[in-house]
């Protein structure tokens, strides 16, 4: 899609499949600490966050400023973008200039691809919370899983005007890291099993998404999360 969206119009939809996958696998590593007392617990969270992101985030950001000096084509908000990404506001930062990813190609900046990282690290400041309090009630735990889900759902429908907003904010991208959650504890939970043919065909579901015109993203990024689901 990057290289010649032509070939792929819809390929980043791929971003939608990234947090899916993401809000499986964070939801798992949280159900396997079994550490009582909360600040244990976040900090053991938080610490392996920072092993997995930081180290390799701060390679890369090194080694394209320097690049971007040696090419001459260093600017403020290239500089500003990098810099917002080592705290995880870099998705922020790109709403408060209102940069439209899908205009890219016109303002070029080498760092905003590091707005879903920032997304993902918005996502780790409470969803440990809510795994440590609700640990203990599956009934509560789903409900609250549910409503987080549907809300942030329903932002997303609600400024579908707002590409910039809707495109960026972790308040209109939670209930596709949240889907990802609902999948890990349905699975594990309640023990739900999915035939082989159907995930299958969910998986089809999502490879022709990806060649259908991008003017239908609004439709095809929770047709492509749901079935994403299915194949996770």
């Amino acid at each position: 899609f990057h290289y010649n969206d032509n070939i792929l119009p819809s390929g980043y939809l791929g971003v939608d499949l990234f947090f899916i996958i993401s809000g499986f696998i964070i939801t798992r590593q949280l159900s396997l600490i079994k550490i009582e007392k909360i600040s244990e617990y976040l900090f053991y969270f938080y610490n392996s966050r920072y092993k997995r992101i930081f180290p390799a985030l701060t390679v890369f950001l090194i080694l394209t400023l320097l690049l971007l000096i040696y090419t001459n084509q260093l600017n403020s908000t290239q500089l500003r973008t990098g810099a917002f990404s080592m705290v995880g506001l870099s998705n922020v930062y790109l709403m408060f200039i209102e940069n439209d990813y899908f205009g890219i190609k016109k303002t070029f900046n080498v760092f905003n691809h590091t707005w879903s990282l920032g997304v993902e690290q918005q996502f780790y400041f409470f969803i440990p919370f809510i795994y440590f309090f609700l640990n203990k009630t599956k009934e509560k735990k789903l409900f609250w899983l549910l409503v987080l889900t549907l809300l942030s759902f329903g932002m997303y429908i609600y400024l579908l005007n707002n590409i910039v907003i809707q495109y960026y904010s972790i308040i209109t991208r939670l209930w596709q890291l949240m889907i990802g959650s609902l999948g890990f504890y349905l699975l594990n939970g309640y023990s739900i099993k999915i035939k082989p043919i159907w995930t299958k065909l969910a998986f089809l579901i999502v490879i022709i998404c990806f060649f259908i015109d991008n003017d239908y993203k609004n439709i095809l990024s929770p047709m492509v999360c749901l079935t994403g689901m299915i194949v996770v």
